[in-house]
């Protein structure tokens, strides 16, 4: 069983039930593939939840041997519906940027692959080719908003850069960010953004609760000097590379090569994934690793 995130129209997902049967066949295993496709943008988590746990029962007479799960909403959403089914056959995850651990930790049947999010080798790759810039991290107050938001200033701050906008977020006592205010609001003298920085200065925009106009005016190119760099993949996103009148780069694979306007990014290829989950896949299905006992995710 394959089970991706989003909507069954997703360009990225053309050709790739094939390319699926193929990394199986290369293991002389001659898959017979059902996918379901969760479509995570059209629902709230409750919904998300309950569409999953109805979908798990409707193939439980099907009885596969192994479930494949892409991407983050998928493999959320099937730990957290609590499906018995989950807990009886093995399950690997790829492509998932913010992996639960608390709930990885329940279902020791559960294993993949952990697709790290790498803000500043991205902003790096963005240095070769433009030079110093405003990098623009594009993200939200939503669960996964947070949790790329966290990333982001945990690999700023290993970085040695202390501070990103001052007093945009608070943190809580669990470690998690929350916008304060948003690097729009905050930019007063926009003089200064029409010349290029000497060095490197980024900002948090805040995709879903910046007002229009807010949004507008740093999409529209006055801003000089700019790259936007794209978090995740959905519905506030998923148009950033179109709509931004500077370069975008991304962190995630989704929309990269599938005419969205991301330039580039430091990620992990799809074909990658498929490839890694396969062989993995393969060597729970003939008995290579023990399917009773947990595998650590790898990054």
């Amino acid at each position: 069983m394959v089970i991706e995130s989003f909507e069954p129209e997703y360009t990225g997902y053309e050709g790739r039930k094939e390319k699926i049967h193929q990394e199986f066949k290369k293991h002389n295993i001659d898959a017979n593939l059902k996918t379901f496709y969760l479509d995570c943008d059209s629902y709230l988590d409750a919904e998300e939840k309950t569409r999953m746990y109805e979908f798990l029962d409707t193939i439980s007479f099907w009885n596969p041997e192994l479930i494949l799960v892409y991407d983050d909403q998928a493999a959320y959403s099937i730990m957290a519906c609590k499906h018995r089914l989950v807990r009886e056959i093995p399950v690997v995850f790829d492509g998932v940027n913010f992996p639960n651990w608390e709930l990885l930790k329940q279902y020791p049947n559960i294993t993949g692959f952990w697709d790290k999010p790498e803000y500043m080798k991205t902003v790096q790759l963005g240095e070769i080719i433009f030079g110093p810039m405003y990098f623009n991290i594009w993200t939200d107050n939503t669960f996964l908003g947070r949790k790329t938001t966290k990333v982001f200033l945990d690999d700023a701050k290993n970085a040695g850069i202390e501070r990103v906008n001052e007093k945009l977020f608070t943190i809580d006592r669990n470690g998690a960010y929350s916008f304060t205010l948003d690097s729009i609001t905050t930019i007063k003298d926009k003089s200064r953004i029409l010349k290029k920085p000497s060095k490197t200065k980024f900002r948090l925009i805040d995709a879903r609760e910046s007002t229009s106009s807010g949004l507008l005016w740093s999409l529209s190119g006055l801003a000089r000097y700019t790259v936007f760099v794209q978090s995740k993949r959905d519905f506030a996103s998923k148009r950033l590379g179109l709509f931004a009148n500077g370069p975008t780069l991304s962190v995630v694979n989704e929309g990269f090569g599938l005419k969205e306007g991301i330039l580039g990014g430091y990620l992990t290829s799809p074909e990658t994934q498929i490839r890694q989950s396969v062989n993995l896949a393969t060597e729970i299905l003939q008995g290579k690793k023990d399917r009773r006992y947990p595998h650590h995710p790898q990054s």
